[in-house]
């Protein structure tokens, strides 16, 4: 991950607003490969969300753009879906 780093916010909900515009952009196409998948995941790890979580994380933000949910929505699942 050194390679391409990412400055990652202090604050969650910058964190959160951070991982949605990343997936609306992984997704701008409509569709979701395996590897952009993958590569949603790299960028929770990045964003500092729980290595434990990740999985459900990106699965969740999948979910949430590719249904078109809005950013106050998108945060909201999100929190419930990695309680802290």
């Amino acid at each position: 991950y050194s390679e391409y780093p990412i400055t990652t916010p202090h604050n969650y909900d910058d964190r959160i607003e951070l991982l949605f515009d990343y997936a609306r952009m992984i997704f701008a196409d409509g569709s979701a490969t395996g590897e952009e998948a993958k590569v949603l995941r790299k960028i929770c790890v990045g964003l500092n969300f729980p290595t434990d979580n990740v999985d459900k994380v990106a699965d969740e933000a999948i979910h949430l753009v590719l249904n078109d949910e809005n950013l106050e929505d998108f945060t909201k699942a999100i929190k419930y879906v990695n309680r802290i």
